[in-house]
């Protein structure tokens, strides 16, 4: 095999110890994303070159484009709610934590990010304009990110 093929193979089988066989997929660009998930910490991507910060994170910024200056970096994950719905059909796996609430939060690195609204007592105070924190909580068996309301 060939060196990115040997890469790729021994992300595969990391992923397999830490996931299993479900999701989250995982990329190149993504997967020290989720296995730094699966340890507690939620990340950003980073462009060295051009300082910006984005998710999710991939291999080439989207702002320079820069494909060899990208990587990960730890944030507070506190913003504010610019959006949120309640989504009451939900997936099979889902349905245990039904209804789900589905929140927008623009973080103070200026980045954009669509998650869960974890909180039953947060559900009837949501507003767009709500402080929050997104963060890494254990939902169903596994480490996910999440958001709570400040």
């Amino acid at each position: 095999m060939r060196a990115r093929e040997l890469q790729a193979h021994d992300r595969y089988q990391r992923h397999q110890e830490t996931w299993g066989d479900g999701p989250p997929y995982f990329s190149e660009g993504t997967f020290d994303f989720w296995q730094n998930i699966a340890q507690g910490r939620f990340t950003l991507g980073h462009c060295a070159a051009c300082d910006s910060r984005y998710f999710p994170p991939r291999v080439i910024c989207p702002s320079c484009w820069s494909a060899d200056a990208v990587d990960l970096v730890d944030t507070p994950g506190v913003g504010t709610v610019v959006s949120y719905t309640e989504l009451h059909t939900v997936s099979t796996a889902l349905r245990p934590i039904a209804p789900v609430v589905m929140v927008c939060v623009d973080l103070a690195e200026k980045v954009r990010i669509l998650t869960w609204l974890l909180g039953d007592d947060d559900r009837g105070s949501i507003a767009v304009g709500s402080p929050c924190r997104i963060g890494v909580e254990e939902v169903l068996g596994a480490n996910r990110f999440v958001a709570r309301l400040l």
